[in-house]
């Protein structure tokens, strides 16, 4: 139920964003000063980041990878090589993903969006230990609040049966950040892993009263519940 509703609720969002999409182009073709021209244009690569983005989340990536080929290099290249990848990434052309990778962080060395990406692609392909240093590598370049690359490493020191580490790094971001479902469902998979069934079901009953429902499947919560029981 809650990733239909997730699902519904960025159906809508995308179509608000159409919307938004065809009228600042209406603007844009009835402006006739320069300024306003680029301000709307801005605008418009703004939109389609975000509608790319969503049918990324949506598992429309033909879509979403369209939209992204269509922004501009010079001005939205970092957010472009963002988009492609994960595109290329959820469509498992990881050779791809890999050349378009190396080439966005020769051109975007200090970049967390793309450092992260790199250790996604990484742990995709069964690759742990790389992808924990570019997570690491990420952290140098993390803006601030930012906290994807340590939920990520947490993740790779999981995959590298380091459970303890992941344990001690998720207990610190839910604590810090005790409004994000996904924290708590990371938590509580660890809790598991490490011995803490209690604890794991603690964090996953949390996760769902939350206003944004976590993806938590209904067997897997069963599950942890039989294993504290």
């Amino acid at each position: 139920m809650a990733r239909k509703s997730l699902i519904v609720s960025n159906y809508q969002e995308l179509q608000k964003l159409n919307r938004r999409y065809l009228n600042v182009q209406s603007k844009l073709e009835k402006a006739r000063s320069g300024i306003i021209q680029r301000k709307l244009k801005e605008y418009l690569d703004d939109l389609k980041e975000e509608m790319g983005w969503r049918f990324l989340d949506l598992g429309e990536y033909e879509k979403g990878l369209a939209l992204y080929k269509s922004l501009s290099w010079e001005t939205r290249g970092e957010a472009k090589y963002n988009g492609m990848v994960r595109a290329f990434v959820e469509m498992e052309y990881y050779d791809e993903a890999r050349r378009l990778l190396e080439k966005g962080l020769k051109e975007f060395p200090e970049s967390y969006v793309l450092w992260v990406a790199r250790g996604v692609l990484d742990q995709r392909l069964g690759y742990n230990l790389e992808s924990l240093k570019c997570f690491q590598f990420a952290l140098r370049y993390a803006p601030e609040g930012h906290s994807e690359a340590l939920f990520d490493v947490a993740s790779a020191l999981s995959e590298l049966g380091d459970h303890g580490k992941a344990l001690r790094v998720l207990r610190g971001l839910v604590k810090r950040h005790p409004e994000e479902p996904r924290f708590l469902v990371g938590l509580a998979a660890c809790s598991l892993d490490t011995g803490y069934p209690g604890d794991a079901v603690k964090c996953y009953q949390m996760a769902k009263k939350l206003d944004t429902p976590p993806r938590v499947s209904i067997k897997d919560f069963v599950v942890l519940t039989m294993k504290w029981a």
